[in-house]
């Protein structure tokens, strides 16, 4: 499938390609761990029926799976004592839409984004936000939003999830965790004191908190 047509990025597609290097590798089961746009994407491929068997645990950190974040955000809508947590995320994805324009999303990362973000995540980045785009632009309003569930997606999930939560995250609400342990057999979320690229800024913390996670 060309990536270039936004088709190629739709999490239907990615969770095909996650298979796919699975199969490759036949390493037998293994703990599947997600940051950001890759934790989106595991979310997808726990719910796949093709990750019984293959998939024994997951790590969760800055992205939600995608159902869940619907529900939520619906939830805060009927509470009104609420709508506070639902404004900050709000506020906090205000990118979202911006990332739909045409053209200026992709000079500004050329001319300033990307070197800040390099700084952040402590890795070079090279093209990657640019053509990252369509991610946004396929998943959230584009024709992936409505082929991103696989065929036969389970509505619970049975694994050990493990969910961290940075608390500084600029792009995230730490209360999108909230409401997860009704879908989620056996939950575990752990709180970081750090911002979205925790990860990357403190590696050997996030090593052993992996670690401990499979004890």
């Amino acid at each position: 499938m060309d990536a270039g047509d936004g088709a190629g990025y739709s999490l239907a597609a990615l969770v095909d390609d996650a298979f796919a290097v699975l199969a490759a590798v036949d390493v037998g089961t293994v703990h599947l761990v997600g940051h950001d746009w890759g934790s989106i994407q595991g979310w997808a491929v726990i719910r796949d029926p093709r990750a019984a068997g293959v998939i024994g645990r997951y790590t969760s950190i800055s992205g939600p799976d995608m159902d869940h974040l619907s529900r939520w955000i619906k939830a805060r809508i009927r509470r009104p004592r609420e709508w506070g947590k639902l404004g900050g995320q709000l506020l906090r994805s205000w990118y979202l839409m911006a990332f739909q324009l045409p053209v200026l999303p992709e000079a500004a990362w050329r001319l300033v984004l990307t070197r800040r973000f390099e700084q952040a995540a402590h890795r070079p980045l090279g093209d990657n936000p640019v053509r990252g785009l369509a991610l946004y632009r396929s998943n959230l309003f584009g024709r992936g939003a409505r082929t991103g569930r696989p065929p036969g997606a389970t509505r619970q999930v049975h694994i050990p999830v493990q969910v961290v939560v940075p608390l500084r995250d600029a792009y995230l609400s730490p209360h999108l965790a909230e409401d997860l342990d009704g879908w989620i057999d056996d939950l575990t979320v752990v709180r970081a004191d750090g911002g979205h690229w925790w990860p990357a800024s403190r590696p050997a913390e996030f090593a052993r908190l992996l670690r401990d996670g499979e004890a």
